[in-house]
């Protein structure tokens, strides 16, 4: 009996420690590459408001003053970045995701 709740002790005191650990927040260790829930809101909304926008309305928007395909990508994942505090990886995912959304709408070659 005596070894039984000693076993479950020791898994008990296991279980407490693993909670234990790093002082790093969650939001600190999510640049190591894997993509999270709010990287894929990012890349979602700069995709949506990119592929349903023209580019000349999104450069007005976002006050961009040379209306590049580049300027208004960074524009818009920066915005959206900001708004979900993604940091410099989420400004990363919003400019591909503004970039695929221009590259998917039917006018693309126009676009630029």
């Amino acid at each position: 009996m005596q070894r039984l709740a000693l076993l479950a002790f020791i898994v008990l005191a296991v279980a407490l420690l693993a909670g234990c650990g790093s002082s790093k927040s969650s939001d600190e260790t999510t640049l190591t590459g894997a993509t999270t829930a709010v990287d894929n809101t990012i890349y979602e909304r700069a995709y949506t408001e990119c592929a349903s926008t023209k580019l000349s309305s999104l450069a007005g928007k976002y006050q961009v003053k040379n209306p590049t395909v580049d300027n208004v990508a960074k524009a818009v994942a920066a915005s959206w970045s900001d708004r979900f505090n993604g940091g410099e990886q989420g400004t990363k995912i919003g400019e591909s995701g503004c970039r695929d959304g221009i590259s998917s709408r039917p006018d693309s070659s126009s676009s630029a």
